[in-house]
């Protein structure tokens, strides 16, 4: 399916999604972003605390953006990821993302709607 971006890059792509890696500390105490894992996802919609924890962080309801590892060539110049966007049961969308790198640095260089709901 995604033959817009280079073999090597989407191998990449599947090695990183397999392992998973922590978020910079920085990026992780952010004031604007409810940061978890997935782990704490799963603990939290099984607990049923979701209403909860959406008004005591003052979130959308029902709204959750996924970010995967990203893939790159060996030669760092290419790179792919996928973004979800959840807005509801009924309401979202998941669209891999092509970057490449050019001497202005990285730049959209794809957009790959996958799924949308």
């Amino acid at each position: 399916r995604i033959t817009y971006a280079k073999p090597e890059t989407v191998e990449a792509f599947l090695a990183a999604s397999a392992n998973r890696v922590h978020l910079p500390d920085a990026l992780r105490s952010a004031p604007e972003l409810f940061l978890v894992n997935q782990k704490t996802l799963e603990q939290i919609r099984a607990s049923r605390q979701s209403d909860r924890i959406v008004r005591r962080n003052r979130l959308r309801p029902g709204s959750e953006v996924s970010v995967s590892a990203i893939g790159f060539d060996s030669a760092r110049s290419e790179a792919l990821l996928y973004v979800s966007y959840t807005c509801g049961s009924l309401c979202g969308h998941t669209t891999f993302v092509l970057l490449k790198r050019d001497d202005g640095g990285w730049r959209v260089a794809k957009l790959d709607q996958y799924s949308e709901s």
